[in-house]
């Protein structure tokens, strides 16, 4: 072989090497194989099933529109969508905005609550149903799988804080230990209620007038002292349905319970 050959021909092998290696030979961008809604005693969620965990850079309402945009996502093929909850979700689509850029558009009958709950091999999100017929709202399976587990023991609520931060409202409260919390919406005004099971708040009843991204007021109380067990409430009085996002870490003293609301 020629040496001007010989040279043509390892620059372009080396150069294909760098660029596997890289990742540029093949994307790597997770892949959305399947989407399906799942219709929850209180709430609807849809469930994006993935081979690697997704990032979600921006969420908001468009009309009646739930918008998701993620930065890295493989579209070279489409996700199956499968719709349950034909009375809430109206539709979904997922369209390619850019060589890795997708845009998940979740098409409701009526605007809810929401929040989006990512994890390695599949994303949540999770649309909080209005809940209009009077009397006890029942439970998730998960949160009564958890009450039924747990060993009866009840923790006891600080004062619920809050701060600005970053384009969100964040509350944060401790708990002596651990708890489970359920989320729902209410209507006539429109509230996001956060439920904490197995709570006794150690403050009296308490309400902040917030007046600022859509929230009027935020009130925490004792709700049920027991008959079966103590939960303490947590009532967002919203002026329009808001994402939000919900969060609670356990440490060696104490359980941590984050409530944020975004702009």
């Amino acid at each position: 072989m020629k040496r001007g050959a010989f040279w043509l021909l390892f620059t372009t092998l080396s150069l294909s090497v760098i660029l596997t290696c890289l990742g540029y030979g093949s994307s790597s961008a997770p892949t959305i194989n399947k989407i399906t809604t799942q219709l929850g005693k209180v709430n609807t969620r849809i469930v994006l099933e993935t081979d690697a965990a997704l990032t979600v850079v921006r969420t908001y309402y468009e009309t009646k529109a739930i918008v998701l945009e993620f930065d890295r996502v493989n579209l070279t093929t489409y996700p199956r969508v499968e719709i349950a909850d034909n009375e809430l979700v109206a539709g979904i689509k997922m369209e390619k905005t850019g060589p890795e850029q997708g845009r998940l558009q979740i098409q409701v009958r009526e605007a809810v609550p929401y929040t989006v709950m990512p994890s390695d091999n599949r994303m949540i999100i999770e649309l909080n149903r209005i809940q209009r017929v009077p009397g006890e709202i029942p439970l998730e399976p998960e949160v009564q799988r958890w009450l039924d587990q747990s060993s009866g023991t009840n923790a006891f609520m600080t004062k619920l804080n809050f701060e600005e931060e970053d384009g969100q409202l964040q509350f944060r409260t401790k708990l002596s230990g651990e708890t489970v919390s359920q989320v729902f919406t209410l209507e006539k005004p429109l509230r996001l209620v956060v439920d904490v099971y197995r709570a006794f708040y150690e403050e009296p009843a308490t309400m902040v007038a917030v007046d600022r991204y859509g929230l009027r007021k935020v009130r925490v109380a004792q709700f049920q002292l027991n008959n079966p067990y103590p939960i303490t409430r947590i009532v967002f009085d919203l002026n329009e349905p808001k994402y939000y996002e919900l969060r609670s870490e356990s440490s060696s003293y104490s359980f941590d319970l984050t409530i944020s609301l975004f702009r």
